[in-house]
């Protein structure tokens, strides 16, 4: 009698045992996805924080380079303005043509100029040349 004793205690302490183990088992299966799923979530969270910055970034970057490119073509134009004017005025040894008194439209689509036989002063000599240089370019 008392050898089936010991074998019934020693079934219920190995099931014991064995039960332990399962659960234990499960507990660290769980606590191991539980860890895998928040590192993979951490991580995804952390490449679209990058993927936004690296989005701000370009767009910061694009937008400086607008502004340089318009930046260096307005300062070339103005540049080209100026020395379009200055090579006028060299050219002509200083002396600005006169002012048109009127315009006619030809019959062959050309126009006539009557040029107004006065002297002009300075500030209006060199807005006739701008405005002659600039009817001439856009016409």
């Amino acid at each position: 009698m008392v050898i089936v004793v010991v074998m019934i205690v020693m079934v219920v302490v190995l099931v014991v045992v064995v039960v332990i183990v399962v659960v234990v088992v499960v507990v660290v299966v769980v606590v191991v996805v539980v860890v895998m799923v928040v590192a993979a979530v951490v991580v995804v969270v952390i490449m679209m924080v990058i993927m936004v910055v690296m989005i701000v970034v370009v767009v910061i970057v694009v937008v400086f380079v607008v502004v340089v490119v318009v930046v260096v073509i307005v300062i070339v134009v103005v540049v080209i303005f100026v020395v379009v004017v200055v090579v006028v005025v060299v050219v002509m040894g200083g002396q600005i043509p006169y002012t048109v008194d009127t315009v006619d439209c030809a019959s062959d689509y050309g126009w006539w100029y009557h040029p107004e036989r006065r002297a002009v002063s300075k500030y209006n000599k060199l807005c006739n040349v701008v405005s002659c240089w600039i009817y001439i370019r856009i016409f």
